[in-house]
This record gives C-alpha cells, structure tokens and sequence, in this order.
C-alpha cells in the first residue's frame, strides 16, 4: 500500500514533469501528434532533459495555459489572448469569425 500512496504523492507534486504520453492523454491526442508539434514548433511549452534527442517532459501548468490560450468565446469567434496566451504564440483561432 506505500507504494500505492508513493504514487499519488508524486502525481500531486507540482514540479513532478508529464511524460509525453500523459501530456497528450491531457490534450486527448496520441503522443506521435504531440511529438509532430514538438518537431513544428506548435504545442505547450516542454522541458528538454538533455542534449537534442533526450527525453521531454511538460510542465502541467504549462499545459493548462495553452489549453486556456486556444479558448474561443462563442460570442465572438475570437481566442480569448488575453488568459494564458504567450507573446508570439499563435492562438490557433482565426482574427475574425468564419462565415
């Protein structure tokens, strides 16, 4: 059983790194998507463990953030850019609602 309350302590932890796999499992997208957007600069900010190659890992508040960067109000059509939107990021929504 310390095994088991071992895992919930680190699954708690705020500094604790999301794999891949759970980063995506957050995105609801497989982790090849995830690594496609890493390769094309799209996606939530990472953290490279190593030299170019190594493994990644996602902070979870960085996740969050860029789900809450691609919000688009219904109303407008418009990303809400100013919760969570990073300067220079693209917020994925269109400058003016579609017809």
């Amino acid at each position: 059983m310390k095994t088991h309350d071992n895992a919930i302590s680190n699954q708690d932890d705020p500094c604790r790194l999301l794999s891949s796999a759970e980063a995506a499992a957050m995105l609801g997208i497989s982790a090849s998507t995830l690594a496609n957007w890493r390769a094309a600069g799209k996606g939530p900010d990472y953290v490279r463990l190593g030299a170019k190659r190594s493994p990644v890992g996602y902070r979870r508040e960085d996740v969050i953030s860029w789900i809450d960067s691609r919000t688009v109000n219904c109303a407008t059509g418009l990303a809400a850019t100013s919760r969570g939107a990073r300067s220079g990021r693209r917020t994925g929504a269109p400058s003016h609602p579609r017809r």
